[in-house]
């Protein structure tokens, strides 16, 4: 147990590390990475605002279905039950 948990920290650790000390050299406040935060965070509120939707007029299950539709076709159906 000891050994995956050494395994998992030099290899997953290791990762958010570098990650770490490497955003303190890169400059975030680039206008690409605003921009980029700026659209991402309009998508985000609107995909929450379209599930609230679905879920107020209960048409939840067109969502549900769209995803089962992905599921079969990367050929995940075990993951598909609903």
């Amino acid at each position: 147990m000891e050994y995956l948990f050494n395994y998992v920290f030099l290899r997953y650790g290791n990762t958010f590390l570098s990650i770490a000390i490497l955003s303190n050299r890169i400059n975030l406040k680039n206008r690409l990475f605003v921009n980029f935060q700026k659209f991402s965070s309009k998508f985000s509120g609107l995909v929450l605002i379209g599930i609230g939707f679905l879920i107020f007029s209960d048409k939840m299950y067109i969502l549900a279905s769209f995803f089962q539709e992905i599921l079969y076709l990367l050929n995940l159906d075990w993951l598909s039950t609903i």
